[in-house]
């Protein structure tokens, strides 16, 4: 069955991202990497899905690679736009399949085969060849990530007469390795294809027809409002990236340590066999026994509020598990989802901003699940009131971002990790949904001079999950440390582990076996 074209009126690409559909019947030939970058609205995921649609009408034996950091974040990103909005749920490609979330890929008779994955998988990936391969949100990748690609790009018997490897991305500081790249050879030519080695397009909102209408060139309301929120909620760093479309750096970052190449890991949590909680991050030789849980509390309602969940091992490094990060949540809401959370990741306490029904209710709830009793362990964070208020917490978490003694920080976020999802309204808005998005614009206030007032954190910048982070921190290190289990004697899977021998050994006094050199 072969699908017919799509509908020009039905969808127009405006600007300079149009140059990517003269592309597709190679006369002229693409460069050999594109870079569509524009702020928030600007409609680059939009044009570039359109833009895959037609590739797999012209080149039905076409296969590409849909792709991102990791797979699950496709989910509440690019494919609902690619299912709803550019083919229609409707379609048979899509009603065809798996649902979104459990898909590998999009095939239908008589069209090209696009195949979705994530970095988090790369054998899988690259045991495929692609025409072409897209990778949306290109700026959370490695420059190792986005140069692997293009060993990816080879099918010499496709019908497509190109390969392009394509990324959309929201601009970041100046000195992220796209730009740093795309500045070096835009424009420069591969001696062996004779092709262009990059391009940037750059899109602003007046390009996304949804926004500004090129007939009567004005303002739609939809891009009224979103100009409205845009300017009214943003500010800073936030405002010349997602709004003037600028690389820049942040001046006077708070957590200026905080760097997404190390900090951001990507891994599950699964339960062992001994019940144990472990912590698999790609990369990493070892899982790591996450041996307690913690979880932080920031109000909120018009403005976001946020709740966290800390895994901590042996060590005591702390790991970002599990997010939830909403605005317009009542009481009930909040609690359905700790609770929940609580089954998943038992914690040890709750630091919570100054909400005291919200206390109140979190250790009602907790305290009355299958007949035991938790306590209450909900408690008020210790906020330091007064000038400098912040500080305190601020500092923990700025230690822990630091390499300790063996190198490595004592503070780590788990990519992904939103058992609820991303609020869609935020997104849309261009505001921050999580943490990590957070941190690059958690900055001090500057005086007219431009040194950073360094008291407390600008007020003008999003901070409940930056709040929610430093409450925690701040509690995990005067905690009652006497509560944690003990270390393991016996390492898992062993004789006398199974046996289970650990609380003999223990009650005769021993921390190790006889004549362990540990």
């Amino acid at each position: 069955m072969t699908i017919a074209p799509p509908d020009p009126i039905r969808f127009a690409a405006e600007g300079p991202a149009a140059q990517l559909f003269r592309w597709i019947g190679g006369d002229p030939m693409p460069p050999m990497e594109v870079l569509v970058e524009g702020p928030a609205g600007t409609g680059k995921t939009r044009t570039i899905a359109e833009w895959v649609r037609m590739v797999q009408i012209r080149y039905p034996d076409s296969k590409g690679l849909l792709v991102r950091k990791t797979r699950v974040s496709l989910n509440d990103s690019v494919l609902p736009i690619y299912e709803d909005e550019v083919w229609g749920a409707d379609h048979p490609m899509i009603l065809g399949g798996p649902k979104r979330k459990s898909r590998d890929s999009y095939e239908w008779p008589g069209l090209g085969t696009v195949i979705l994955g994530g970095i988090d998988n790369p054998t899988k990936l690259f045991s495929t060849q692609y025409d072409w391969v897209w990778v949306n949100e290109a700026q959370e990748l490695t420059q190792e990530d986005w140069e692997s690609f293009h060993r990816a790009l080879r099918r010499p018997f496709s019908s497509v007469p190109w390969t392009l490897l394509v990324g959309d991305v929201n601009p970041e500081a100046e000195t992220h390795h796209l730009n740093v790249r795309f500045n070096r050879m835009e424009g420069t030519t591969d001696e062996l294809t004779g092709l262009i080695r990059g391009q940037r397009i750059v899109t602003r909102l007046h390009h996304n027809p949804v926004m500004f209408d090129p007939a009567t060139r004005e303002w739609t309301q939809a891009g009224k409002q979103f100009i409205a929120r845009q300017i009214g909620g943003l500010t800073g760093v936030r405002y010349k990236r997602l709004y003037e479309g600028q690389w820049v750096s942040a001046e006077g970052q708070v957590w200026a340590n905080w760097d997404p190449a190390v900090h951001l890991i990507t891994g599950t949590v699964t339960v062992d066999d001994h019940g144990r909680r472990m912590l698999t991050v790609v990369g990493w030789e070892h899982p790591i026994h996450l041996r307690w849980f913690a979880g932080a509390y920031d109000y909120g309602y018009d403005a976001p509020g946020c709740f966290q969940v800390w895994g901590f091992d042996g060590d005591g490094r702390a790991y970002r598990v599990a997010e939830v990060y909403r605005r317009r949540w009542d009481t009930e809401q909040w609690s359905d989802a700790v609770v929940g959370l609580n089954e998943t990741y038992p914690m040890r306490a709750i630091i919570s901003d100054h909400d005291p029904a919200f206390i109140s209710h979190i250790n009602n709830r907790l305290s009355s699940i299958g007949g035991r009793d938790v306590g209450a362990i909900a408690r008020e964070a210790n906020k330091h009131r007064g000038k400098g208020a912040e500080k305190a917490g601020i500092e923990r978490v700025r230690i822990r971002l630091n390499p300790a003694g063996d190198g490595r920080p004592r503070l780590f976020v788990l990519r992904d990790a939103f058992p609820l999802g991303i609020d869609q309204e935020l997104r849309a808005d261009g505001k921050p949904v999580c943490l990590e998005e957070e941190i690059p614009a958690y900055v001090y206030p500057v005086t007219e001079s431009g040194k950073p007032i360094k008291d407390e954190p600008d007020p003008g910048c999003a901070d409940h999950a930056c709040d929610t982070t430093r409450y925690l921190m701040d509690w995990a290190e005067v905690r009652d440390k006497s509560k944690d289990p003990p270390e393991p004697i016996f390492p898992a899977g062993s004789v006398n582990h199974l046996l289970g021998l650990e609380e003999q050994w223990r009650k005769m006094g021993w921390k190790r076996p006889p004549g362990s050199s540990k």
